[in-house]
């Protein structure tokens, strides 16, 4: 039989069943009694029917053979979009809530083991005895990124819905000590789960490595110790148990801290009433256990099979054991773990400590554990894991995002040198990430405590030759203003009308420019003091707030029956450049005797400095006098 009339026999049994139990309903609702027990038997054959039958596995298999077929036989046919693969494979839309796995974060589409990775190297195949349930394997994607694969056996629909459904609870479960799950897809027989590969290992191959007598940091063993404790007591203020804590299932990160993982086992509490303690409410509502590793299952559950949150805080308490004792720890902390130890393992789960409550230990820096989310790349990581700004919002940049930036800052770039000239300029201020935050930038202190120590040193670096520049240019001003007051009076005076006058320069460090584009709020590219066009003053990082109240054009624009607005045209600009440059040189002459002014004009004159500049016309003839009254 086809995989086509496999599906189809299976719709015609599964709206039989709901057409017969609908009936069953309003034959009991009619009170039509007899009418009502002909129709359940009927209803239970068709049932008994499709158990006999079982379409459910039967498709599962077609499937799976008819992937395996094209995978060998006509790789074309597994392509995304063609009509074989999307008749054939299941879509996870018909076994999974979409919309909720889309907004964890989880691309629930679109991946292929065959294809979409390559470079596979098993870790571990199923086995019941350690509770792995799972084929885990190491791989490589196209981009080169390493991953880690799981893959279970989901034989059937009900089994693919509960996969998927364990899956869609991870939007409940996103914590920065929680392994994250980045896809989920299935082929055929075989669900996929896609997530971090983590360039530490896991915590069991972590101990080894650091034997516990001389080779293991107590610091960061007490660190691993309170992530793992904070991701148990983020499930369960959720109302979620792991069900297997152990070494295997913990994560080490490249920055050295521990991540919970494996959520294939993790159960909800079940509702008030079904076996909660009243005496103690860290032993609530027990569920039933499908998975649990020998060596860190608790007692009362190893006996009854039912899981409670003391279970998790238990197998905790085991994973403390291994972590810390054995020599780790010195002086009065010895004391604090084996009291910490002696309550997470006691017999009587009423008696075990919460797992915030263990958090609580003096053991531990009870460092806060709020969370926030990252406002460039949206990871959810602890608050104290990156930089955030003093605005009620406290919008987060986390560590890796920040050191990014700043080298993104200061890293010479050929292509676009305006990026790091603009952060020298503002003396390598880093500022909150949301362009509209009004916060002020971070202090040097907050910002050492979390850039990395090669990109501190490329920003201290950019710092120095920012005061270098600095320093350059005060000395330039510095020897101008002492050339120019040991010049003769009339040299002064033509300097400052060369150099001051008839030259536009930037008010902040002289920096020379001819004309501009459009807006007279201008931005030195050198410095970038943001200044008006009109009269030249500085206005600090942006003058357009300051061009429309500027004094000058409005004086010059009075004289000229004129306005001059803050886009001026280009003909605008140069009436208003002659009119402003004419206005200043008579200033300068009018201050000088009259021997000073004649002798500056006829140097000015002689050179055709002003002529050229349409200030003075052309008449070497004509006296000083006249001269200086058309000036």
């Amino acid at each position: 039989m086809s995989l086509k009339d496999l599906i189809e026999r299976e719709a015609a049994h599964r709206k039989g069943t709901k057409i017969l139990e609908w009936e069953v309903k309003i034959a009991q609702a009619r009170g039509q009694q007899t009418e009502a027990a002909r129709l359940g038997g009927k209803l239970r054959d068709l049932r008994r029917d499709v158990r006999q039958r079982e379409l459910p596995t039967a498709i599962a298999r077609e499937r799976a053979r008819l992937l395996t077929l094209a995978s060998r036989h006509f790789p074309e046919l597994l392509w995304e979009g063609s009509p074989f693969l999307s008749q054939v494979r299941l879509g996870v839309t018909d076994v999974a809530e979409k919309d909720t796995l889309m907004r964890a974060g989880v691309l629930p589409q679109g991946r292929s083991s065959l294809y979409d990775f390559r470079d596979e190297k098993v870790i571990s195949e199923p086995n019941p005895q350690t509770g792995s349930l799972g084929r885990v394997s190491e791989c490589m994607d196209e981009r080169g990124a390493r991953w880690i694969l799981k893959r279970f056996e989901v034989e059937g629909q009900n089994a693919a819905r509960h996969f998927f459904r364990q899956v869609t609870m991870l939007h409940k479960l996103r914590h920065p000590h929680l392994v994250p799950v980045v896809a989920v897809w299935q082929e055929g027989l075989h669900a996929f789960v896609q997530m971090r590969l983590y360039p530490g290992g896991d915590l069991r191959a972590w101990m080894v490595a650091r034997p516990a007598d001389g080779g293991r940091d107590a610091r960061e063993s007490l660190q691993l110790t309170e992530d793992i404790l904070s991701a148990i007591t983020f499930l369960h203020e959720r109302g979620m148990m792991h069900c297997d804590v152990k070494p295997r299932n913990i994560f080490i990160t490249g920055s050295g801290r521990a991540v919970l993982g494996d959520f294939y086992g993790v159960r909800e509490a079940e509702p008030e009433g079904s076996g909660g303690s009243e005496s103690n409410p860290h032993v609530p509502e027990a569920t039933t256990v499908l998975r649990t590793t020998s060596g860190y299952v608790a007692p009362e559950v190893m006996g009854q099979r039912r899981m409670t949150f003391a279970g998790d805080v238990f197998a905790a308490g085991v994973v403390l054991g291994e972590l810390l004792g054995g020599g780790v720890l010195e002086g009065e902390r010895v004391g604090m773990l084996g009291d910490l130890f002696d309550c997470m393992l006691s017999e009587d789960p009423k008696l075990r400590p919460s797992a915030s409550e263990a958090l609580q230990s003096p053991l531990f820096s009870r460092e806060t554990c709020e969370a926030a989310q990252c406002i460039i790349c949206r990871e959810i990581l602890l608050r104290n894991r990156g930089i955030s700004c003093a605005t009620p919002s406290r919008h987060f940049l986390c560590d890796e995002c920040l050191n990014r930036q700043v080298e993104s800052l200061t890293r010479i770039d050929p292509n676009d040198s305006y990026t790091r000239a603009h952060f020298k300029a503002t003396d390598c201020l880093v500022n909150c990430a949301d362009p509209a935050c009004p916060s002020d930038p971070f202090t040097a202190l907050e910002l050492c405590q979390h850039l990395r120590p090669e990109i501190h040193a490329q920003r201290e670096s950019l710092l120095l030759e920012a005061a270098e520049e600095r320093g350059r240019i005060d000395t330039e001003k510095e020897r101008e203003r002492e050339l120019r007051r040991n010049l003769p009076v009339p040299q002064r005076a033509m300097r400052e009308i060369m150099h001051d006058i008839l030259t536009l320069r930037c008010p902040r460090c002289w920096m020379a420019f001819e004309s501009f584009e459009n807006c007279a709020a201008l931005n030195c590219s050198r410095c970038f003091c943001g200044y008006c066009a009109y009269c030249l003053k500085d206005y600090g990082e942006d003058a357009h707030s300051r061009v429309p109240l500027c004094f000058v054009a409005q004086d010059v624009g009075n004289r000229l029956n004129t306005r001059f607005s803050m886009y001026p045209e280009r003909d605008e600009w140069e009436v208003f450049k002659r009119e402003r440059q004419n206005q200043r040189i008579r200033e300068v002459l009018q201050g000088l005797s009259d021997g000073e002014e004649n002798e500056v004009t006829s140097l000015l004159t002689r050179e055709g400095v002003l002529s050229s500049r349409g200030i003075l016309a052309e008449g070497g003839d004509m006296n000083a006098d006249n001269q200086i009254q058309h000036v």
